[in-house]
């Protein structure tokens, strides 16, 4: 039993998981598929995306993406402002994560320009 006032560092771990920025999550590669080839694989398509910094490190590629940069609308990594990829090829799988900061970021800033409005308006 703690102390009185003792500090808990599960419970603060447990906060900070659920203020986490980082989407993630996994991806089973079929038999079909070279798992070798696929960092390059993942790094090209990235690339075609106009990701930005992208760098392959072994099984990991890790990469920009964010609203900052020079693209259209539409862009699939418009929302997410870093990521990474890693490929861990004896569970053929591949692992993923992504930052949402940026995005957090321009909805508040929408969210208060428009409270803004509302309160000049009243």
């Amino acid at each position: 039993m703690k102390p009185h006032g003792a500090y808990d560092r599960s419970a603060t771990s447990h906060l900070l998981s659920m203020l986490s920025f980082w989407l993630s999550g996994t991806v089973t590669v079929g038999e079909e598929i070279d798992i070798e080839a696929l960092p390059a694989h993942l790094a090209d398509c990235l690339e075609r995306v106009n990701a930005a910094s992208i760098v392959v490190e072994g099984w990991q590629v890790n990469f920009r993406g964010g609203l900052f940069r020079s693209v259209r609308k539409g862009n699939l990594l418009v929302p997410f402002g870093s990521g990474s990829v890693c490929v861990d090829p004896d569970l053929r799988l591949v692992v993923w994560r992504v930052s949402i900061l940026e995005l957090l970021f321009a909805a508040a800033g929408v969210v208060s320009v428009g409270a803004l409005i509302v309160w000049i308006a009243s």
